[in-house]
């Protein structure tokens, strides 16, 4: 099978996993603790081309919240390493404090949990004010459901962003979240196979371009509906096979993330939706406990990046997710590397034939680690 750890066709690879294995759980957390740390120190670092054209007048600041920062921090945070998240949070909102995208919410996700388990920190109201201010102002479809890129033309509602903005937004605009998990299972899960598609967009007879939000507010969410239904002479398209393993994975941390902060009025549909999401992932584990790139085909490569968060969403959910911690572990190097996870997508469909380790086989294994030990009484 394609991504075993027999499998792997880097030499250097398989001898560090080799290399690694017998270690104790402190010494497997330590070293994703302080790989994720040296991650996290690029992330919001020029390159030597943005350095480049920085110089030259052309360059733009990196963004040291986006998702893979975002994966980063929740990995740091679930495994116990306040003082970090809680730095970065402060250094972020010290100057300035900007989202620029949905990408950017699922480290304000982190940012709101910090400010719930230390309240002493101030900050909560700063940055709930902060989300609003950017829900406002981020367009959406007709429906509105909220865009993945600004610029993208067919305006579509992405996997990704059910992952990065639900959880989040449950505190904030607990319609708006809700409303948009219901929107995606009714249109973007794959018929055949119950599995999510990558995105959708919606299209209607004299409807066009985006959607401006209307003021929210906490008594008058920018959606209210939380049972939604194709409007009529609506055309909804997909894009993306039913079944890539982080479209899956995005999905489940979304509505998981969305569920254990919500509500009491919303928990138990959350719950629901959670089940039916998971359900055909579920179906398609493989005997090692873990999932492929692809979950429709049997010799697709690990991916230990999808499978971390399908297993992180599990184990929000109150699932056993021993066999696949234990499956996890078989990819982590002494350097705290976690390889085979496949590299960064391009676009829906368009998926990258690399795998190795990256902030988001790291920062997930380390979080997914965070909760068991946390269960077990050692963070």
């Amino acid at each position: 099978m394609k991504g075993s750890t027999e499998g792997l066709k880097n030499e250097a690879g398989r001898a560090a996993l080799e290399k690694g294995q017998g270690r104790s759980d402190k010494a497997l957390s330590d070293a994703l603790k302080n790989e994720t740390l040296r991650l996290l120190k690029r992330e919001g670092a020029l390159s030597l081309k943005g350095k480049l054209k920085k110089m030259l007048g052309r360059g733009t600041e990196p963004d040291p919240v986006r998702w893979p920062a975002g994966m980063l921090m929740l990995g740091l945070f679930e495994s116990g390493e306040y003082e970090e998240v809680e730095s970065r949070m402060k250094k972020w909102l010290d100057t300035g404090g900007e989202i620029r995208s949905p990408e950017d919410l699922l480290a304000m996700q982190v940012f709101m949990d910090m400010c719930e388990k230390f309240p002493e920190c101030g900050s909560r109201e700063r940055i709930s004010e902060k989300v609003r201010d950017f829900l406002e102002a981020w367009p959406r479809d007709t429906e509105g459901a909220i865009i993945y890129n600004r610029n993208d033309a067919l305006k579509r509602v992405f996997a990704d962003g059910i992952g990065m903005c639900c959880p989040v937004l449950s505190g904030i605009a607990p319609g708006l979240s809700t409303g948009q998990i219901g929107r995606f299972l009714e249109h973007c899960t794959d018929r055949d196979t119950g599995l999510p598609c990558h995105a959708y967009s919606v299209s209607a007879e004299g409807a066009g371009g985006h959607t401006t939000p209307e003021k929210l507010s906490s008594s008058q969410d920018i959606v209210n509906d939380t049972d939604p239904g194709q409007p009529k002479n609506a055309h909804i398209k997909t894009y993306g096979p039913g079944g890539w393993g982080r479209a899956c994975g995005w999905v489940l941390m979304g509505i998981a993330g969305a569920c254990v902060r919500s509500g009491d009025g919303d928990r138990e549909k959350l719950r629901e939706m959670y089940e039916r999401a998971a359900a055909p992932v579920r179906a398609r584990v493989r005997e090692d406990g873990l999932w492929g790139s692809f979950l429709c085909e049997k010799d697709s490569h690990t991916d230990t990046s999808a499978s971390a968060m399908i297993l992180y969403s599990e184990a929000l959910m109150g699932q056993d997710v021993s066999a696949g911690t234990g499956a996890l572990k078989k990819y982590v190097t002494p350097e705290g590397r976690v390889l085979s996870a496949q590299g960064e997508c391009r676009d829906a469909g368009d998926y990258s034939e690399e795998y190795g380790s990256y902030p988001w086989s790291v920062g997930m294994t380390l979080a997914l680690f965070g909760i068991a030990q946390r269960k077990e009484g050692t963070v």
